[in-house]
C-alpha cells in the first residue's frame, strides 16, 4: 500500500512487520508507534505528513528506510513534513532524488535560397533568413534526499542515522543549433544591345546578386539544477539530537552545451553577365557590352550559443532556511559538489557568402565597311567574405556550499564535523570562432568586338573580394566558489555553537580557456591577382578563478538565544498547573510562542515570562512545539518539541 497523505490521531502501537504496507497502515491511523521487527524497507512512494503529530520508534531494532536503492527516481524522498510534527527515533534513513533533465532546444529551420533570375538585367531574388536554435531548459531542482519540511512542518530526529542520502540537479538541456544562411538568387543576364540603329547598341547592365540569409544564432544552454540538502531539506522547524550524518551529498547538475551558430551559405551567387553589344551597320562601331551585376547583401553566420551554467550545490547534508538546532550529532564525509559549466556554442563559418562579381558583356563588331569594334564590358568586383560567427562563452561552475550544513539560522552543541567537504564545479571552455568566409571572385571581362579600323577596347576584370575575418573566441567559464567544507551559514544568517572539526575541505573548480578565433577567409581571385587573406579571429579571454574560503565553518558568529527547559512536568485534571520555560544567550526581552501543536485545553503561555499556568479541562497528552525569539535586529530563535499529558 502507497501512502499519498498522513494525518495523525490519538492512536499507539507496534509496526510488527518490516514492509511497507505496514508502515503506511500504521501512519494512516496515525500516533505513535515502536517497531517489533528488524528489517530494511523500500519506500516507493514519499510520506507525507499534513497535520498532528506522528512517531516512529525503531529503538532496539534495526530498521532502515530506503527510497529507490541505485534506481532513485525524481519522486522518491522517504518523508515530505508540509503541517505537524514527525518524530523519528533509532531509524536509518536512506533516500534519493534527482530533478529532471532539461530538454534539449529545438535546432533553427535553415534559410530559403532566393530565386535565380535568367535574363532582363533583373536582380537576384533575396534569400529568407535562418531561424536561431531554441534554448536548453534548465535542469529540474532536487532537494531533500530523506525529508523534506515544510514551512508549516517540524521534524525531531533522535539517534537517526543519515547514510548516502542524496540529491541530484538535472543537467540543463543543450542549447539548438541555429540554421544554416542561405544564398540569394544569381542575378539575371544583361538585356543585348538594340541591333535596330546604325551604331551597335550598348548592352545592359547584368543583375546583381540576390541578398544572401544570415545564419541563426544558436540556442543558449540550459543551466544545470541546483541540489540542496543530500539528507533534509528545511523551511520550518528541524531538530536533531545524537544523530549521525555520513556520506550524505547534494551533487548539482551540469549546464547544458550552447548550440552552434548556423554558417552562412556554402555557394555564393552571381552577378548577372552584362548584355553582349550589338554589331555596328555599314561603317558603324560595334555596341559595347554591358558591365556584370554587382553584389547583393552579404548574409553573415550566427553566433554560438553560450554554455549553461552548473547548478549550485548547498548542505551536502542539511539545508534549511528555517529554525535548525543540531545537537550532539556528527556529520563525517558529507559533501556538496557544484555542477561544471557547458562549452560554449561554436561560430558560424562564412563559408562561401561572398557574392562573384558578374562578367562583362561581349563589345559588337564594327559594320562590314568600316568602324570600330564595341569596347569589352567590365568585370564586376567580388564581395567581401563574411566574418565568422563569435564563438559564446563557455558556463560557469556552480558552487559548493556548505559540505555538511547550510542553513541561515543555526544552533549547534557538542557537534563533530570530519572530512566534509564542499567542491565547485569547473567552468567549460568558450566556443571557437567561426571561419571567416572566402572572398568573391571579380567577373571577368568581356571580349572586344573586331572591327574593321580597330577592335575595341579591353574591358577590366573585377578586383577579387578580400576572405573575412575569422570570427572570435567566446570567453573560458569561471570556476565556481567553495565556501565552507563544513558549515556555511547564508548572507544575513546566525550561527552559535562550539563544533569540532577534522579535515573538512574546499575545493574550487578550474577555469577554462577562452575559444580559439577562427581563421580567415581566403581573398577571391580578380584583376589584382588573390585578395588578402582575412586575419584570424581573437582568443577568447580565460575565465577567472572564484572565491575558495573556510576548510570549516563560513558564518557570522553570534551567541543566538538558546532554550534550556529540556522538559515540563505533569498535569492534573482540574488543578491548577504553572511551569516556566527558560532560555539563554540572545539579547532580552524574549517572545515566547507555540509555533505548532497545541497547549493542553485549559492552559496558556504568556508571551512575555515564558510561564504555562492554567488549569487543564480535559486528560490526555498533548505534544507541541515552543519557539523563543530574543530582541536582536535580525532576531534570533530557538525551538524545542515539548509534551505535557494530563491525568
Amino acid at each position: 500500500m502507497v501512502v499519498g497523505s498522513v494525518r495523525a490521531s490519538a492512536t499507539t502501537g507496534t509496526i510488527a512487520t518490516c514492509s511497507e504496507a505496514a508502515v503506511a497502515a500504521a501512519l494512516n491511523s496515525g500516533g505513535s508507534y515502536r517497531f517489533g521487527c528488524s528489517g530494511t524497507i523500500l519506500v516507493t512512494q514519499p510520506l507525507t505528513i499534513d497535520g498532528g503529530a506522528v512517531s516512529l520508534d525503531a529503538t532496539g531494532q534495526h530498521v532502515t528506510l530506503t527510497s529507490g536503492g541505485s534506481n532513485p527516481t525524481p519522486t522518491s524522498r522517504i518523508f515530505v513534513v508540509s503541517a505537524g510534527t514527525l518524530t523519528l527515533t533509532a531509524l536509518t534513513l536512506t533516500g534519493h532524488v534527482v530533478g529532471d533533465q532539461g530538454a534539449d532546444g529545438a535546432a533553427g529551420a535553415n534559410g530559403v535560397n532566393g530565386t535565380d533570375q535568367a535574363t532582363g538585367g533583373t536582380a537576384g531574388g533575396a534569400a529568407k533568413d535562418a531561424t536561431a536554435g531554441g534554448a536548453g531548459v534548465a535542469g529540474g531542482a532536487a532537494r531533500g534526499g530523506a525529508v523534506l519540511v515544510e514551512a508549516a512542518g517540524s521534524l525531531l530526529a533522535t539517534r537517526c542515522a543519515f547514510v548516502k542520502d542524496t540529491v541530484v540537479g538535472g543537467a540543463g538541456g543543450a542549447g539548438g543549433a541555429g540554421g544554416d544562411g542561405a544564398r540569394g538568387g544569381d542575378g539575371g543576364l544583361g538585356v543585348a544591345g538594340d541591333p535596330s540603329g546604325a551604331g551597335g547598341g550598348t548592352g545592359g547592365r547584368g543583375g546583381a546578386a540576390g541578398s544572401g540569409g544570415a545564419g541563426a544564432n544558436g540556442g543558449t544552454g540550459g543551466s544545470g539544477g541546483a541540489a540542496q540538502g543530500g539528507a533534509i531539506y528545511n523551511l520550518g522547524h528541524v531538530r536533531i539530537v545524537a544523530s549521525t550524518f555520513s556520506g550524505d551529498q547534494a551533487r548539482a547538475g551540469s549546464g547544458g552545451h550552447g548550440g552552434a551558430g548556423g554558417s552562412a551559405a556554402t555557394s555564393p551567387a552571381t552577378g548577372g553577365a552584362g548584355g553582349n553589344g550589338s554589331d555596328g551597320a555599314d561603317s558603324a562601331d560595334g555596341g559595347r557590352g554591358g558591365n556584370g551585376g554587382g553584389l547583393g547583401a552579404i548574409g553573415d553566420p550566427g553566433g554560438g550559443g553560450a554554455g549553461g551554467g552548473g547548478g549550485s550545490a548547498t548542505g551536502g547534508a542539511i539545508y534549511s532556511t528555517g529554525a535548525l538546532s543540531v545537537r550532539s550529532s556528527t556529520f563525517t564525509t558529507d559533501a556538496v559538489v557544484g555542477g561544471s559549466g557547458a562549452a560554449g556554442g561554436a561560430g558560424g563559418s562564412g563559408n562561401a557568402a561572398a557574392d562573384d562579381g558578374g562578367a562583362g558583356g561581349n563589345g559588337g563588331g564594327s559594320g562590314p565597311v568600316d568602324g570600330s569594334g564595341g569596347s569589352a564590358g567590365n568585370g564586376a568586383s567580388g564581395g567581401a567574405g563574411a566574418i565568422g560567427g563569435i564563438g559564446r562563452n563557455g558556463g560557469t561552475g556552480g558552487s559548493g556550499q556548505g559540505g555538511a550544513i547550510f542553513a541561515t539560522t543555526a544552533t549547534a552543541l557538542g557537534d563533530r564535523f570530519i572530512s566534509d567537504s564542499a567542491r565547485a564545479g569547473s567552468g567549460a571552455v568558450g566556443g571557437n570562432g567561426g571561419a571567416g568566409g572566402l572572398g568573391g571572385d571579380g567577373g571577368a571581362a568581356g571580349v572586344p568586338g573586331s572591327g574593321v579600323a580597330a577592335n575595341g577596347s579591353i574591358g577590366i576584370e573585377g578586383r577579387g573580394g578580400a576572405g573575412g575575418g575569422g570570427g572570435a573566441g567566446g570567453r573560458g567559464g569561471s570556476s565556481g566558489s567553495a565556501i565552507g567544507g563544513a558549515i556555511h551559514v547564508g548572507r544575513g544568517g546566525l550561527w552559535v555553537g562550539e563544533p569540532t572539526y577534522a579535515s573538512d575541505t574546499v575545493t574550487g573548480g578550474s577555469f577554462a580557456n577562452g575559444g580559439n578565433g577562427g581563421a580567415g577567409g581566403k581573398g577571391g581571385s580578380g584583376a589584382t591577382g588573390i585578395a588578402a587573406t582575412g586575419a584570424t579571429g581573437a582568443r577568447g579571454a580565460s575565465g577567472k578563478k572564484a572565491t575558495v574560503q573556510s576548510p570549516n565553518v563560513f558564518a557570522i558568529l553570534i551567541h543566538n538565544v538558546v532554550i534550556t527547559t529540556s522538559s515540563l512536568p505533569a498535569a492534573r485534571y482540574a488543578i491548577a498547573y504553572r511551569a516556566t520555560f527558560a532560555a539563554t544567550d540572545g539579547k532580552k526581552p524574549y517572545h515566547w510562542s507555540i509555533a505548532s501543536g497545541a497547549l493542553p485545553p485549559g492552559l496558556a503561555l504568556n508571551a512575555i515570562t515564558g510561564v504555562v499556568a492554567g488549569k487543564p479541562v480535559r486528560r490526555g497528552t498533548w505534544t507541541f512545539i515552543v519557539m523563543v525569539r530574543d530582541a536582536r535586529v535580525p532576531a534570533t530563535t530557538d525551538s524545542n518539541q515539548f509534551h505535557i499529558t494530563v491525568t
